[in-house]
């Protein structure tokens, strides 16, 4: 099987998206130091900064008793104060898309002035019962996008293909709710990378 021929307008297309790209730190390559303590969330935006990065995704609990999640309001206005001061965006992330956690990562980002929020869900049960479940908490993003001016994006991990996952956002049809395709986590899902994507 062969790829997609690269003809010269998508080149051009491509090279025109590319230059368009803001490009972020990620927390995950550095998880076991923040989770042992020897770097902080606001390290990571030493760390985007130095490297001429536009911003930081990180996970709410990414840091242990660091991490977001545990921060009171003094700590969490201070981190903003510091990305808004090196002029860096900040995107966060939550595993799951249960009420609680949602209404958790929205309070946060309403603190932080962040408008960006990955999710994915993990429940158990059949996978019609499963959909279910979250085109319910699907409808509650939408509601909160709607109501902070927030962007959701649902990452596919192994519980979904990507192809359930257009599904679900499909039948929603909203604005603010998109697909965050990982190039790795679909190899969890037994999916190969193009018709993943």
């Amino acid at each position: 099987e062969t790829g997609p021929t690269l003809a010269a307008a998508l080149a051009r297309e491509l090279l025109e998206r590319l230059g368009q790209l803001r490009l972020f730190a990620h927390a995950c390559p550095l998880l076991t130091n923040l989770t042992h303590g020897r770097v902080t969330p606001a390290d990571l935006l030493d760390f985007a900064y130095r490297h001429e990065l536009q911003g930081l995704s990180l996970h709410l609990l990414d840091g242990e008793e660091n991490s977001l999640s545990q921060m009171n309001a003094d700590q969490l206005q201070a981190f903003a104060d510091k990305a808004r001061a090196l002029e860096l965006a900040v995107h966060l992330e939550i595993s799951s898309t249960r009420k609680a956690d949602v209404d958790q990562v929205v309070a946060i980002a309403r603190a932080l002035g962040t408008r960006n929020i990955r999710v994915y869900s993990r429940y158990e049960g059949t996978l019609s019962q499963v959909m279910d479940r979250i085109e319910t908490d699907l409808h509650y993003l939408a509601r909160l996008a709607d109501e902070h001016d927030l962007f959701f994006d649902f990452e596919q991990h192994e519980e979904l293909k990507s192809d359930e996952i257009a599904q679900l956002l499909s039948r929603l049809n909203h604005p603010r709710l998109h697909a965050l395709f990982d190039f790795g986590n679909m190899i969890n899902a037994c999916e190969q990378p193009l018709p993943a994507l």
